[in-house]
């Protein structure tokens, strides 16, 4: 198996990232090749053969590091029973190039060879206890405080034997071109969520996406204490987006589902006049910070569908504010970016095919048409397309083409650009096997890339995650226990599906 990584991660504070997501199965005897560069005290590569679960970060965790600390390079393994590690070092002049390393007997026993598999002369290190006690291979990296990692080369070998069979070369399971380039080609976006610990996911998303909306922005994770803001996560994301070309959409500035809010916020019992200055102060402070940086803000999500939960009680800043936060923060983001593209976003907004979708449609435009009359510098409107949620106005019927090119076209006559924000489709409610199921998909995500295409006003596409593994089905919608949703491009072993190649063919004009 042959992988590689081109990325940069830049670190303010001590950060790991383990892909936890799909380990590897490794044989008895294999080599690990790769080559990474960085500056800053200590960075490394991390191989683990199992990891922590709950308590102290090492308890349980089998785990390789290598790492360089303070200009030497070294082996710093890690058994699961202390927080210590026993330390190996390697020559010096092996810094900065390419390491090969052999494990032996479920990894107990390291050979360090050069980059053509030859020993180097390095007496092998014997650990503990086995590295991978059950023959499985966790990938991952860490990076100290103010410390550069570059990951150019990470591959797993077995060691050949027998004849050469050219049947045996690695290919890729995605035939080029990537949807960037196309989508690049026709003078659109095309992004999707990601997340910087899913190692699969992000190699998948710097080759196919242009554009990177991050859920990182969300007011609790910011500012969980008043008067405090934590921006590490955020910092990593725009500075991994810039490396990469990458447009980012920050969802959301500002949004009233109480979930999502910090408690000293919500539980606060502030004044309304006190509340105004809270907003007005994040607002300025977060927006302010990445002015020029931040292509897109939502700034206010689901104002028009919350408002219908029981007189606004699903929006906080709704029901402690008044209808005019909208307005406000609209403005107040204007003041603090004068050329970043903001956004109104919100669900079941993508056609008219039920009362409750005319119900959202009609509230939102009337609002946008209003405050577009006053001056309010409302520049794009957002439709989620979570198609067939499970509580969405039709889960088993998605629209049709011609309803979403429809309704598009209704809110550009506006004057404002549309974005597709947030899009997945469940498929549980679909009939059939596996092959009818994606099949279905694929037709689906045709149509509704198509009618994005179709409409001028239509800037960009982005997917609610890049893989089914990783889908937000399986986390924060745990809850719901629906198998087989599906609702993705990429499935659990991140190979494209149907619904990917779908994408590829219509941004080819096909």
């Amino acid at each position: 198996m042959h992988v590689r990584y081109i990325l940069t991660l830049i670190y303010g504070d001590y950060l790991t990232i383990i892909n936890d997501y799909q380990p590897v199965a490794v044989p008895a005897l294999f080599d690990v090749t790769l080559r990474f560069t960085g500056s800053g005290l200590e960075y490394g590569v991390l191989l683990c053969g199992s990891l922590h679960k709950q308590g102290e970060w090492w308890r349980g965790q089998r785990r390789l590091d290598v790492r360089v600390y303070n200009g030497s390079l070294s082996l710093l393994f890690y058994d699961g029973t202390k927080e210590q590690g026993a330390s190996f070092v390697l020559p010096q002049e092996m810094t900065g190039k390419t390491i090969r390393l052999r494990f032996r007997d479920k990894g107990s026993l390291i050979t360090v060879l050069d980059p053509d598999g030859k020993d180097a002369g390095q007496k092998p290190v014997r650990l503990s206890a086995p590295l991978f006690p059950d023959n499985v291979l966790y990938a991952g990296f860490n990076a100290g405080p103010k410390a550069t990692l570059e990951v150019s080369a990470f591959s797993l070998l077995v060691p050949p034997s027998g004849k050469y069979d050219p049947r045996a070369e690695a290919v890729s399971t995605v035939p080029p071109p990537p949807l960037r380039k196309l989508a690049e080609k026709r003078g659109f976006h095309i992004g999707a969520m990601v997340s910087l610990e899913n190692i699969h996911g992000l190699n998948i998303f710097i080759r196919e996406f242009d554009r990177m909306v991050s859920e990182d922005f969300h007011w609790a994770d910011i500012s969980p204490t008043k008067n405090t803001y934590n921006f590490k996560r955020t910092d990593l994301m725009i500075a991994f987006a810039e490396r990469n070309g990458i447009q980012v959409e920050a969802h959301h500035l500002v949004w009233g589902a109480p979930e999502h809010l910090p408690d000293w916020l919500v539980h606060g019992n502030f004044t309304r006049k006190e509340l105004l200055a809270i907003l007005h102060d994040h607002i300025k402070t977060v927006v302010s910070r990445y002015k020029g940086r931040i292509h897109t803000w939502s700034i206010a999500n689901e104002v028009t569908g919350r408002r219908f939960w029981g007189n606004g009680a699903g929006d906080f800043w709704y029901t402690h504010i008044g209808p005019e936060y909208v307005e406000l923060s609209f403005r107040w983001a204007r003041e603090a970016d004068p050329n970043a593209v903001l956004m109104l976003n919100e669900a079941d907004n993508e056609s008219r095919r039920t009362p409750t979708n005319r119900k959202i449609t009609d509230s939102m435009y009337n609002l946008v048409k209003t405050l577009k009359a006053q001056g309010v510098p409302i520049d794009a409107v957002g439709m989620q397309m979570h198609l067939l949620f499970p509580y969405a106005p039709d889960k088993k019927h998605p629209p049709t083409k011609q309803e979403v090119v429809a309704n598009m076209k209704h809110f550009a006559g506006l004057g404002v650009d549309i974005y597709v924000t947030e899009f997945d489709l469940n498929l549980h409610e679909i009939p059939g096997g596996q092959k009818k199921k994606w099949a279905f998909e694929a037709g689906v995500y045709a149509d509704m890339l198509a009618a994005c295409l179709e409409v001028p006003a239509c800037k960009g596409f982005s997917l609610f995650g890049i893989s089914d593994k990783n889908s937000w089905y399986n986390t924060s919608v745990d809850d719901l226990h629906l198998p087989r949703t599906e609702p993705l491009p990429f499935d659990d072993n991140y190979n494209p599906k149907p619904a990917y190649y779908a994408m590829q063919k219509v941004l080819m004009g096909k």
